[in-house]
């Protein structure tokens, strides 16, 4: 990402601009789906979802500011480069923070690096917690989650939230693909 920002910025060629506009696409194509799945295998279970949508909310923050970035390039001259150099600093920043992250433990687990995996939890959730992260990530490598959730038990049963069917219905509505809401 930072490559193709500075790439952008600085180019004089129409085909430099596209290049560099394609690998800023490719980083931001893969840059959030990563950030989601390290903060999945870092976060406790109990707020690894609300971590995880963090991620979501970050890209759309960015996308608003972009927008705020963007909007005197009708104005001012060259403005657009500007903007190309912007969007490089979250880049540094995370290449920055990249160093200072833990390793995986899911991933030092799988790779048969337990003593290091116990290590990472401890920074991450405390001693206290590791016994307990040690297991669930045994269970997980196992395929024993503990119970199985077929996809039909979403729309009835103990996994059935009615609300979210009220809304689905509201939306169908809206979009004049159903006629009566029973």
């Amino acid at each position: 990402m930072i490559v193709g920002a500075a790439l952008s910025a600085l180019t004089n060629s129409l085909e430099g601009m596209l290049f560099g506009r394609l690998l800023v696409g490719a980083g931001m194509g893969l840059g959030p789906p990563v950030a989601s799945l390290y903060i999945t295998e870092v976060s406790p279970p109990s707020v690894r979802g609300m971590y995880g949508s963090f991620v979501q909310i970050a890209t759309c923050l960015g996308i608003l500011f972009s927008l705020l970035v963007g909007t005197p390039v009708k104005d001012i001259d060259r403005w657009w480069r500007v903007c190309f150099w912007v969007s490089a600093v979250p880049a540094v920043l995370q290449a920055i923070a990249m160093e200072f992250c833990v390793e995986s433990p899911q991933w030092l687990y799988k790779c048969g690096r337990t003593n290091e995996a116990e290590m990472q939890f401890e920074k991450l959730l405390g001693p206290l917690h590791v016994k307990s992260a040690m297991a669930e990530l045994s269970r997980s490598e196992r395929g024993d989650d503990g119970e199985s959730v077929k996809f039909s038990e979403l729309f009835y049963g103990r996994h059935f939230n009615g609300t979210s069917c009220r809304l689905c219905r509201i939306f169908l509505l809206q979009c004049d693909l159903i006629s009566v809401l029973p």
